[in-house]
């Protein structure tokens, strides 16, 4: 049987006759999530052919599809990116770090809430020009 791939937003369900598809989130593109899917039948690939002449998927190649899956699994096994140092550097720093110093409570200024002054409001003036 003939297999297609498409590639379309993972955000949200795609609705198209009778079906509900839900492309595998991938990764971020210009700003957005790509999304991957894969169909293998005949009536799934219909509805999908119709998301397409509507504008809310593409169709795209097997090579481009496993690409995409190949970059996920990528994206998925990369560690951080620990930039000025290694891994073993960054935890070194993370236990060399200083100790927070606890407040004695004696030493803690007391803070009392004060109302706002009231200001006597004035009336604008009337002057008297007839």
């Amino acid at each position: 049987m003939a297999v297609k791939y498409y590639t379309g937003s993972p955000n949200g369900a795609k609705e198209m006759d009778g079906f509900s598809f839900v492309f595998e989130a991938i990764a971020p593109v210009s700003g957005t999530w790509i999304g991957a899917y894969k169909a293998d039948k005949a009536d799934e690939i219909t509805a999908l052919d119709k998301l397409v002449s509507a504008g809310k998927a593409k169709e795209t190649s097997e090579e481009n599809y496993n690409d995409l899956i190949k970059k996920k699994g990528e994206r998925v096994n990369i560690s951080p990116n620990m930039s000025g140092g290694s891994e073993a550097q960054g935890a070194a720093r993370a236990e060399a770090a200083p100790k927070a110093a606890v407040e004695i409570e004696d030493d803690v200024l007391e803070v009392k809430q004060v109302a706002k002054p009231k200001r006597k409001s004035k009336a604008p003036s009337k002057s008297k020009g007839d």
